[in-house]
């Protein structure tokens, strides 16, 4: 039997191998191309790439909100990072993913990739984020309006706009 010593017969079907692939590149390349394929639509590569891709975010976020508020509100001071966001100071945030949209996979991979401009971005809550681009309400600046307040202003516009 030839190569009856594994070893050798280790180092002779590594030598052939790669005699073989050098020679049928082609056909080396569709059967990697076809593994991969099958190896990635497993459930359990699935959910390494998708835990790789949230770790990833994550850090990305991080990295940003660290950079443009050090990981805190502007207004109100809230660090919980599932409720922080950042804001386009000067507005325009829209058009600017319009812009940025298929370069980039969100706002916090672009920021991550591109040099820190502290003059036209700011971290804040959703609250403080919303009473701003909703309502106008500069918190910390003006004050907020109550519940009864708004309640009051939309059976008003309600009743004017029937009559």
């Amino acid at each position: 039997m030839p190569h009856a010593d594994p070893q050798k017969r280790r180092e002779y079907q590594k030598a052939y191998q790669a005699q073989w692939r050098k020679d049928n590149r082609s056909k080396w390349a569709e059967i990697q191309r076809s593994s991969d394929k099958n190896r990635s639509e497993t459930k359990s590569r699935i959910k390494a790439i998708s835990d790789y891709r949230t770790r990833r975010h994550a850090r990305q976020r991080i990295h940003v909100l660290q950079q443009y508020g050090g990981g805190k509100c502007l207004f109100c001071g809230d660090s919980r990072y599932e409720v922080l966001t950042i804001d386009h100071i000067h507005g325009g945030g829209s058009a600017h993913r319009k812009e940025f949209y298929g370069k980039y996979k969100n706002i916090y991979d672009l920021l991550s990739r591109t040099p820190f401009v502290p003059d036209t971005y700011r971290v804040l809550c959703w609250n403080c984020h919303m009473a701003m681009t909703r309502y106008g309400v500069m918190p910390g600046g003006s004050k907020f309006k109550t519940f009864d307040w708004w309640e009051s202003f939309s059976k008003l516009r309600y009743r004017e706009g029937k009559q």
